[in-house]
Order: structure tokens, then C-alpha cells, then sequence
């Protein structure tokens, strides 16, 4: 396994020390470069190419949820928001502007590696503790996000687009954390095939991610809110509102 190339944006000090001495000391993650302001790291992101920035949202120059637009616009770098911010306006602004992941700071180290070995492979971890909050606050959903469940036809439409049962059967699976691989064993077709039906899936939620369409597909009823246990980090996207 390739070592996974991190840049660390955070403005704090000491907090920053303790993120980069965490994933040093992983063999598999090497972390290219720290800042502590959002420019710098845009800096870094462009010298490094890393494949992941963990940003902060308060920083001193940019709002962290703009910076994560600014890389996703501009770099092939996911990014994953760790913050103290757990406000649902902030999470949803995130995840809008493209994040792959979101969680809170007082993350164990080790469940920090998850979620960068998560967010590598293409999956996204959001913080159990942020999903309560969001489902809390979320009112007709299906509503905001302009998303129909039709059960009596089993069709599925999404504005002027329709999706297929087994798109509905794939992005299930996607809100519930899994991988590509997971998802073609589980479903007995090839990866090829899943990749196919995640395509058509974006294009047809408008959504630039799996975490958006997840959380899109769930906050409207379209998929299943999946129920696990609250420290595992496939309880990531249980609903997260997406106008």
C-alpha cells in the first residue's frame, strides 16, 4: 500500500501538532505539510498534490467550507472537515461545497486513521454525533430537496430524472458506508457495473460526491436511514439535509 499524502490546515497551534503527530505515526499515512491559514494551504495542496486536506472551518483568512470549495474546484484532493463546528447550517455548507468527510476534533487518534483510510478509498465518514444533530433538525425533507419516493409505481424521480430500482439498491448501500467492492459482492454484479450505476446516480442527484448523494437520497426517504452502532463509522451519512 502507497503511503496516503496528507496536508493538515488548522490555525491552532496545539491542536495541529497533535493531528500531524497522530498520522505520523501511521507507516501508511505521511503528512506532506501543515498551515495555518486556508491560503497557505492552498499553497501546500499545489506543491504537494496530496491525496487528502484535513481543514479546519475557523480559520483566520477563509471559512473553512469555502477553502473546501476552492480545493475540490481547483485540485483531485478529498477533503475532510475536522472541527469543532457542529452546527447544522456548517455541516450542510460543507458538504454542499464538497467535503468527503466530516468530524469533531475530540476524535480518538485511532479512529482519526479511519477516517483517513475511509476517505482515501472513495467512502465518507461523518461523525455520529453531527448525523443526531441534523436528524433533529431536519423538516420535510422531501420537500427541500425537490425528491419524490412514488411507492405504488416503483419509480423513483428526482426532478425530471428517474432513477431505476437497482440505482435505488446501489445507492442504499451507499448510505450505508459501503465501498465499490462491497457493494458488487453484495449485489452479485462487477465493480464495473457499480461503477456505471454510481454514475448515472450523481448525474441524476446533481450531487458531485457519494456522501452528497447519500445524504441527499436519505434526508428525502428515498433509501433507508442505516441503523448501526454509533462508533462505527459506517453510521456516517444517516441524514444530513441538502437543499
Amino acid at each position: 500500500m502507497s503511503r496516503i499524502k496528507v496536508v493538515i490546515i488548522e490555525d491552532h497551534e496545539l491542536m495541529r501538532f497533535g493531528i500531524v503527530t497522530a498520522l505520523s505515526a501511521n507507516e501508511h499515512i505521511e503528512v506532506c505539510g501543515e498551515a495555518d491559514n486556508g491560503f497557505s494551504g492552498l499553497s501546500l495542496i499545489k506543491k504537494h498534490s496530496p491525496d487528502l486536506a484535513l481543514v479546519d472551518i475557523n480559520l483566520p483568512d477563509i471559512d473553512g467550507t469555502e477553502l473546501c470549495q476552492k480545493i475540490k474546484d481547483d485540485f483531485n484532493t478529498k477533503v475532510i472537515i475536522l472541527t469543532a463546528d457542529n452546527t447544522q447550517d456548517t455541516v450542510t455548507k460543507a458538504f454542499k461545497n464538497g467535503a468527503d468527510s466530516y468530524c469533531i476534533k475530540n476524535l480518538p487518534k485511532k479512529k482519526l486513521a479511519e477516517v483517513v483510510y475511509a476517505t482515501y478509498r472513495g467512502e465518507s465518514w461523518i461523525d455520529s454525533k453531527i448525523c443526531k444533530i441534523i436528524i433533529e433538525n431536519m423538516n420535510n425533507p422531501t420537500k427541500a430537496v425537490g425528491m419524490t419516493k412514488v411507492h405504488n409505481k416503483k419509480k423513483y424521480t428526482v426532478g425530471a430524472s428517474v432513477l431505476s430500482d437497482r440505482e435505488i439498491d446501489v445507492l442504499q448501500l451507499i448510505a450505508q458506508g459501503m465501498s465499490n467492492e462491497k457493494i458488487a459482492a453484495h449485489l452479485y454484479i462487477s465493480i464495473g457495473t457499480v461503477r456505471s450505476h454510481v454514475h448515472r446516480i450523481l448525474q441524476k442527484l446533481s450531487c458531485e460526491n457519494r456522501s452528497q448523494a447519500a445524504i441527499k437520497a436519505i434526508s428525502s426517504g428515498l433509501v433507508e436511514t442505516p441503523m448501526r452502532e454509533e462508533n462505527d463509522y459506517s453510521h456516517k451519512v444517516q441524514s444530513l439535509l441538502i437543499a
